[in-house]
């Protein structure tokens, strides 16, 4: 398990990966009959002494609940993430996309950026140095997605996070906590909401907000988008020609 300490760093995607890894691992070891203590979780020594301190009283009630009756994938469903950053970024950047394309507003024009959302989402990065440090960074994502209108692979670069029109929306940024919004994550896929304003030089306002970001198990992501989404990522390693094969290939 990981820290969120992590964020924002090459650390974070290999905790997900090494997460990934060691179910694999643990299944294909379970299958050929490798045993374990079964009492790790409450016994001496366990997890929960380990983590909570010899002298605690660890309560695993809430834990193993439901153990080998519910399970997240067949009963919540699966998530699809649009966009490879923070998946508590997406509402505010579906409402700025909406905001953009509906009113057909470019970078120069924007005077101020306000979003507002649950006090519990750590805002992470104001100032961006990293692309990864971009993936955590509510404010790079959104002025991103004003001067692309897209938030994919090729808008979380070393290119990007040091492009002058970008870093100038970055200053207009302006965040906002409401502790009645949704504090986060209540269901397998499920984004934070995000309620952002822009307005624009000439005085003109628009505001937007976004309960369920699109991905989620709410607002699933249609067959065109996930087509769209793999193109997207699939055209900086394969020509044109080998992504329709490959579609085809899949289909």
């Amino acid at each position: 398990s990981g820290s969120k300490r992590q964020f924002g760093t090459m650390t974070k995607p290999f905790h997900a990966g090494e997460g990934a890894k060691n179910g694999v691992l643990s299944a294909m070891l379970a299958e050929r009959g490798f045993t374990a203590d079964p009492n790790i979780l409450e016994g001496r020594f366990g997890f929960g002494e380990l983590f909570a301190g010899e002298n605690e009283k660890v309560d695993l009630k809430a834990a193993t609940k439901d153990i080998g009756d519910f399970y997240n994938i067949l009963n919540l469903g699966i998530g699809y993430k649009p966009y490879p950053c923070r998946a508590t970024n997406h509402a505010a950047i579906d409402a700025v996309l909406y905001l953009v394309n509906q009113n057909q507003i470019s970078p120069e024009e924007v005077e101020t950026i306000d979003c507002t959302m649950n006090s519990k989402v750590e805002i992470n990065y104001s100032e961006v140095k990293t692309p990864l440090e971009a993936k955590f960074s509510v404010a790079f994502c959104m002025a991103v997605a004003v001067v692309d209108r897209k938030a994919g692979l090729l808008q979380f670069t070393e290119e990007k996070v040091h492009d002058p029109r970008i870093n100038s929306l970055l200053k207009k940024v302006h965040m906002h906590y409401d502790p009645d919004l949704m504090p986060g994550v209540k269901k397998v896929g499920s984004a934070t909401t995000a309620v952002v304003t822009i307005k624009l030089k000439d005085g003109k306002t628009y505001s937007h907000r976004i309960d369920k970001a699109k991905g989620t198990t709410e607002v699933p992501m249609s067959r065109e988008d996930l087509v769209e989404k793999y193109k997207d990522c699939a055209s900086i390693v394969l020509p044109e020609d080998k992504i329709k094969r490959s579609l085809a290939l899949l289909d």
